[in-house]
């Protein structure tokens, strides 16, 4: 049952202003420290979208896909703790600092316990000064932790799918009789932390916990459950209802908990002890799902009682290059919220924001979308029989906040206490009032409650929708959630988002369907548990994929001997040329074939000068007169 909570207390504080561009809101409550376990605030980041393992490589800095974000162990996503840090489009200079689509977000959890008591965990800028509601790590079957396990997995752990390419090529050619040793599995592979692993704790000096869960999800080669990448396993891309052997071009993951401290600081609520098992993964492909990123917070209770009345959600402050001109909405039947420019110019009439980088006139539109939300078990009799039901949920409301820095009204100011979170989570105002339909969904109520903010596109003009009302500027923040739902003991569920994101569209109140057709392929995708977009041994870059050249494919890959063992094209039809090219773009040699006829082609991997290319990653473009052209990528080790 749902709980909404009146909030009448009056908190004595002071406040002091603060803009997003200059640091988040940094409220008024210090940081406990006589009151906190020895666990202290995470401290790791990982730049999602940049791929280490070919930048090591090859020297040459490699993106993964369109998007460059920030990614930290504490709750809290998207920002350095200081600066913006989604960055659409992917610089290719790695010291270009790039526009952002969101200043910074957090996941929020709140529920009660079967003696009505609230319990929240709520992260947004609160990390910055030690004010924290998550912790690194795992808990223990009981709900605990303590200090060195939350020091020793303040850690990310990345594999990219040249790694698992790499592996799987090793074991098929160790099948041929090619040694393959432990001293040769790509790091990734090898340090997945994945259940059993046997060099886990020699790469990191600390044990896996021994745990039902699984810990991070892999191919499971003989069946065992327990992950060894001699015996064939590795790291994999799966969630429930989508299992097998599939994996992303980067796939990240972490650890995080509520109980590091029994004082949530940031929220000043009552641990749920929960624990969260966060995946984060990006595809670089030809569409729109280049622009995106995804993650998978798999929420464990490890709480001795049932958690009620629980609520999923995710904070955003969405600044979408300058932060005091967006609008925001949602759409309730793609469970999707969405960030856009109030005007034709992001920033002041001349495109500038103090010193924030802005999209000028060329400004895009961000979505968030839950893909999959909170869900319930339900259990029914049906002719004697008990059957069991998953009912799951997706974005269940829409609400927001301003800048309390700001001159703003009480109502509209950010949550500082757990009933104020919990209403916010629930489709309510800090003090309890319910939403509205119509205006700014507070001050002048009308009839209809409703639990969706702005849910009208911004060009109906007889909509609600930002562009039909006059609200001065502000700089937003937004609460998307997912609930009601119950979470047993030991039971899991699932957070999954991913981020559409269109640029350059046409303003102001724009049309919004580009952003609507990428939410559906993002959908689509999840869907059919991203089968079109899950690595393959041999990787496609440029091309349809289409006609003539379809059939046209590189093996082995990877190239696994550099000496009498170059990659074969296959069914390859009449003559063609062939160029090599670096990962960066570098032409290392080119060769004609003026044989006629389908027939396979073996040449070695060799430069210009005649010796053997250095390991790496190599685009090989196919031409083939009046067929066109295919790209692969080859990789070389």
């Amino acid at each position: 049952m749902k709980r909404i909570i009146p909030f009448c207390t009056f908190f004595c504080f002071f406040a002091f202003a603060s803009l997003a561009y200059k640091g988040p809101e940094k409220g008024s409550r210090p940081v406990h420290s006589a009151y906190r376990s020895e666990c202290i605030t995470a401290q790791a980041q990982i730049v999602q979208g940049v791929n280490r393992y070919l930048t090591d490589l090859t020297g040459i800095y490699t993106k993964v896909n369109n998007v460059r974000a920030h990614l930290l162990t504490g709750g809290d996503m998207w920002w350095t703790r200081q600066d913006a840090a989604y960055i659409v489009p992917h610089p290719d200079d790695p010291n270009e600092q790039g526009v952002s689509s969101i200043f910074a977000a957090g996941l929020w959890l709140g529920a009660f316990d079967p003696s009505g008591n609230l319990k929240t965990a709520c992260q947004t800028y609160g990390n910055t000064y030690g004010s924290s509601d998550f912790w690194p790590g795992p808990l223990d079957l009981s709900g605990e932790t303590e200090a060195a396990v939350c020091y020793n997995w303040d850690r990310f752990f990345e594999v990219y799918a040249e790694e698992i390419e790499l592996h799987r090529s090793l074991l098929e050619a160790a099948a041929n009789g090619i040694p393959y040793d432990s001293e040769n599995i790509p790091a990734g592979v090898k340090g997945w932390p994945a259940r059993g692993n046997p060099y886990f704790e020699q790469m990191y000096g600390f044990p896996l916990p021994a745990t039902d869960q699984g810990l991070a999800e892999f191919w499971d080669e003989n069946g065992d459950e327990l992950y060894n990448p001699l015996d064939g396993d590795y790291p994999i891309l799966s969630y429930q209802g989508c299992e097998g052997p599939k994996y992303a071009d980067q796939m990240i993951f972490w650890i995080y908990n509520d109980h590091g401290s029994n004082i949530h600081a940031q929220s000043m609520g009552v641990p749920l002890q929960v624990e969260i098992q966060a995946l984060a993964f990006s595809f670089g492909t030809g569409d729109a799902i280049n622009d995106m990123t995804f993650q998978r917070h798999k929420i464990i209770s490890r709480n001795a009682e049932p958690l009620d009345s629980m609520f999923f959600g995710l904070w955003v402050d969405a600044d979408l290059g300058c932060y005091m001109d967006d609008y925001i909405g949602c759409d309730t039947t793609r469970s999707l919220a969405y960030v856009y420019n109030a005007d034709d110019v992001d920033g002041d009439p001349l495109g500038s924001c103090m010193d924030i980088p802005t999209y000028g006139e060329e400004i895009p539109i961000l979505g968030i979308d839950f893909l999959r939300g909170s869900w319930e078990v339900s259990a029914d009799t049906i002719n004697g029989e008990v059957v069991f039901d998953t009912v799951e949920r997706g974005m269940t409301s829409f609400m927001y906040y301003n800048n309390s820095g700001l001159d703003v009204p009480y109502y509209l100011s950010g949550p500082n206490a757990p009933e104020q979170f919990y209403n916010l989570l629930t489709a309510h105002w800090i003090d309890g009032y319910p939403l509205y339909y119509g205006g700014d969904g507070y001050s002048e109520p009308g009839l209809i409650v409703t639990h969706f903010a702005f849910p009208s596109v911004p060009n109906d003009s007889a909509g609600w929708s930002m562009c039909t009302v006059s609200l001065s500027d502000a700089d937003r923040r937004m609460v998307m959630s997912s609930g009601p739902g119950t979470l047993q003991p030991g039971e899991i569920s699932e957070l999954i988002f991913g981020l559409p994101w269109v640029a350059n569209q046409d303003y102001p109140c724009p049309d919004l369907s580009p952003l609507l057709a990428a939410d559906d392929l993002a959908q689509e995708a999840f869907d059919n548990c991203f089968e079109l977009y899950v690595t393959t041994d041999t990787k496609e870059v440029a091309g349809e994929g289409q006609g003539p050249l379809s059939d046209v494919s590189l093996y082995p890959n990877p190239v696994y001997k550099l000496s009498g063992m170059g990659p074969v094209i296959s069914v390859l039809p009449g003559n063609c040329d062939v160029s090599i090219y670096t990962a960066g773009g570098v032409l290392v040699s080119t060769y004609h074939r003026a044989q006629e006829g389908e027939s396979d082609w073996q040449w070695d991997m060799r430069d210009l000068s005649g010796r053997p290319v250095s390991p790496g990653l190599y685009l090989i473009r196919i031409s083939v007169p009046g067929l066109g052209e295919r790209v692969l990528k080859s990789l070389v080790y």
